[in-house]
């Protein structure tokens, strides 16, 4: 390939997963529900400029690579919100209608390129957009594994009954199921009649708008096995955990919401094969709703839930993972999560986020203290504010965590213990280094490279200069 330069020499073979690895980053990157460090491009990008139609536009053989092989073509991300928002793009393609015509033809193209492939289809559509792209997503409808999708209501009818054989994950968003925050604190359906999405005999993973009371969506519910809701308020948890009785994964998405709904119960419901639960924008409801989950969960993650600990105590037998947010903003706060942290002996992945500066004293009590959390292979922290955690600190804990050195004998005149537990495989630190100083870790750079020669899986990110340490 290329046979004016070097390149011609690679195989074949390798340019395929080449072009596989960037089109496996360009979907990561439109797909990411924010733009964070990690998002290399806009959302509408992976279509129209990061995608196949380029890269088989580049030369004879690129375009030879690319059309015989339909597995390059088997995922598809289409996002028409983006195209519409966008008046440049509009102007420059001469406006909406011959921008939607140029896309779906694009997108039919696209389609008949994978062949017989297994699809994945991302479809984020405008909901006035001609019924053509329907046609062209239910007629592949026997190949799609993945559908992330949209769903305009004059779709609905398209899509009751359909047959999907190979589905396994499954996002729907559907546009009017919302909480009226402001009153009533109600809800309601969005269909008349209800969109029968049972024909999917390997369906297990599904995202949703809304409860299914009022997104009217039937699922074969014996079969889901994980599922996320969003625009839910806390008594739908009870609901779900009822209606899904194999379900393992769950996440709700509360949106605020500060109301419980009506008839929350005060016992713990069964659910017998929940292992993960993750709570989105809480609030101190999810003091009510851990006293609910039954007691065998193994992966814990509550965000914007603070200032509670009984609730989860309860947890510290079974939990293997937990992630939650911390604030403690004195010397005693501090202490009060390292007692409340110290009783999870069974942890293995630990991730704090907290919106408070944290100190020298809080990294030494949680990681450097022998017999505290024992098992823990995993550390995320995730700084809001300046760094205040000296580099030989962080240096001291890692080493020990790595059974490098000794830790310390916090309140005991006895020498230093090592750690003699678990080693640390993987650590992750991201926080503001202060204005005029140097990043978190610069300073132990070689220290820290000779710790990921020896296995640590380390990332140090500095938000305020976007540098990674080591």
């Amino acid at each position: 390939m290329l046979s004016s330069s070097c390149l011609s020499y690679v195989p074949e073979e390798i340019w395929l997963q080449i072009f596989k690895a960037y089109l496996d980053t360009a979907h990561a990157a439109a797909l990411a529900p924010d733009l964070d460090r990690k998002t290399i491009m806009p959302h509408h990008h992976a279509f129209l400029h990061s995608n196949l139609f380029v890269l088989s536009a580049v030369c004879k053989d690129w375009r030879s690579l690319c059309l015989n092989n339909s597995i390059l073509w088997s995922a598809l991300y289409l996002c028409f919100w983006t195209y519409y928002d966008d008046r440049r793009t509009l102007k420059r393609r001469g406006g909406k209608p011959q921008l939607l015509k140029k896309v779906i033809n694009g997108m039919e193209l696209w389609l008949s390129r994978a062949k017989k492939q297994p699809l994945f289809i991302s479809f984020n559509i405008h909901p006035s957009t001609h019924p053509r792209p329907c046609t062209l997503i239910t007629g592949r409808a026997q190949q799609i594994q993945t559908l992330d999708i949209r769903l305009p209501p004059n779709w609905y009818n398209a899509f009751d009954k359909l047959d999907f054989p190979l589905l396994t994950t499954l996002k729907v968003q559907v546009s009017g199921v919302k909480v009226n925050w402001n009153g009533t604190r109600s809800r309601w359906a969005t269909m008349t009649a209800p969109l029968d999405l049972s024909q999917c005999p390997r369906l297990s993973s599904v995202e949703v708008t809304g409860t299914f009371s009022h997104n009217q969506i039937v699922l074969p519910w014996h079969q889901i096995v994980k599922i996320q809701l969003s625009e839910v308020v806390p008594r739908d948890l009870v609901e779900v955990l009822k209606l899904l009785p194999n379900i393992e994964e769950c996440l709700m998405d509360f949106g605020g919401s500060d109301c419980m709904g009506h008839d929350f119960p005060t016992g713990r419901v069964r659910a017998r094969n929940l292992k993960s639960l993750t709570l989105k924008n809480v609030g101190y409801k999810a003091v009510s709703i851990l006293r609910t989950i039954p007691l065998h969960l193994c992966s814990l993650r509550v965000r914007r839930g603070t200032k509670f600990f009984d609730p989860i105590l309860p947890f510290s037998d079974t939990l293997l993972s937990l992630s939650i947010n911390l604030c403690p903003s004195t010397s005693r706060g501090r202490a009060k999560y390292i007692v409340f942290l110290s009783q999870f002996r069974s942890l293995v992945t630990l991730e704090l986020l907290t919106e408070k500066m944290l100190y020298n004293d809080f990294i030494e009590a949680l990681l450097m203290v022998p017999g505290r959390l024992p098992n823990l292979r995993s550390v995320t922290i995730n700084w809001q504010f300046a760094s205040n955690v000296y580099d030989d600190v962080l240096l001291a804990a890692l080493r020990f965590r790595r059974n490098v050195d000794a830790g310390l004998n916090v309140g005991s005149e006895e020498p230093p213990a090592p750690h003699a537990g678990a080693v640390l495989e993987r650590f992750e630190l991201q926080c503001w280094s202060a204005e005029g100083s140097e990043p978190p870790g610069a300073s132990i750079k070689p220290e820290l490279m000779q710790l990921v020669r020896d296995g640590l899986k380390l990332e140090i990110f500095d938000r305020r200069t976007g540098l990674y340490t080591p």
